[in-house]
């Protein structure tokens, strides 16, 4: 099997690579310049033009797409989360792809009052991440319907662990660090879901070997839902020290709620998060302590 990846050098795919090459998967991956380490084929092309998208994956089984940009502005989520997509479908249905597997966004959901979102929920998202998200994988069912092109279609909520470089725990614990306090937006209500890197990494390589009857979408959290003033207080739990949590008048509402139900995924690829949000964080908090 010749798995080739986009996204590859982000965060979430260097723990795709690892994994990959430690079960002896033949990978490859896109970049716009060849970095000098990585001991695995590398290929140039650019998603947003679609050159050298053929080279890139022509032989190739399965393709994985990690590519996307959660900060603004619109233009350049829409570069990475619609346009980058129509290009990669396009070329992997004409390099006869086995399957797709697609990294989507929970944030497709939108907002609302209700316990968690699944899979046949309707769509309604409230940020222009969200809206940019929906369209790419609108393009994914598109190449489905018209080209017979298999996918599994991932939702996770927010991704964290080793490696980060952006999100809610990773400005928490960098305020942390650099700062000694923990830096909580808005009013600290806001309820979100998360699901650890590893975890995340398991599914995709469950979903890598999994049939066709397997193909879809699915959703991907660790089902513990808190509120951010609960997450500061976790870590300020594990940290065991007196440290101040300050709440700022900066926020973005859009999302008050966000999370979701992974039963559809557990039952279908016999999946379970195995890193609590409390071991999680835990191990992350004793990595940066100063």
């Amino acid at each position: 099997m010749i798995v080739a990846v986009t996204g590859g050098t982000g965060f979430v795919g260097q723990h795709i690579l690892s994994a990959l090459q430690e079960r002896g998967v033949s990978v490859r991956m896109l970049v716009h310049t060849a970095p000098s380490t990585y001991k695995i084929p590398i290929f140039i092309g650019d998603t947003v033009t679609g050159q050298g998208l053929e080279p890139f994956l022509s032989g190739a089984d399965v393709l994985i797409n990690l590519i996307g940009r959660y900060k603004p502005p619109f233009r350049l989520q829409y570069d990475l989360n619609v346009l980058s997509v129509y290009h990669l479908l396009q070329a992997a249905a004409q390099a006869k792809i086995k399957k797709v597997i697609h990294m989507s966004s929970s944030a497709v959901y939108g907002s609302a009052d209700k316990k968690s979102f699944r899979e046949n929920d309707l769509l309604l998202p409230n940020t222009t991440y969200g809206l940019s998200k929906k369209s790419g994988e609108d393009i994914v069912e598109y190449f489905h319907r018209v080209y017979d092109l298999p996918y599994v279609m991932l939702r996770p909520t927010n991704i964290y662990g080793n490696g980060m470089s952006q999100g809610v725990i990773f400005g928490m614990i960098e305020s942390l660090r650099s700062s000694g306090t923990i830096v909580v937006y808005g009013d600290g209500e806001q309820v979100r879901d998360f699901v650890h890197v590893t975890d995340v990494t398991q599914l995709i390589m469950e979903a890598l070997s999994g049939t066709d009857t397997q193909n879809g979408i699915y959703n991907v959290s660790g089902e513990e839902a808190v509120t951010l003033n609960e997450l500061a207080h976790t870590l300020q739990r594990i940290a065991g020290r007196d440290i101040m949590i300050r709440n700022t008048d900066v926020t973005d509402d859009s999302l008050r709620v966000l999370r979701s139900d992974s039963s559809k995924a557990r039952r279908i690829f016999r999946w379970q998060p195995q890193v609590t949000l409390e071991k999680g964080l835990r191990e992350l908090v004793l990595h940066t302590r100063p």
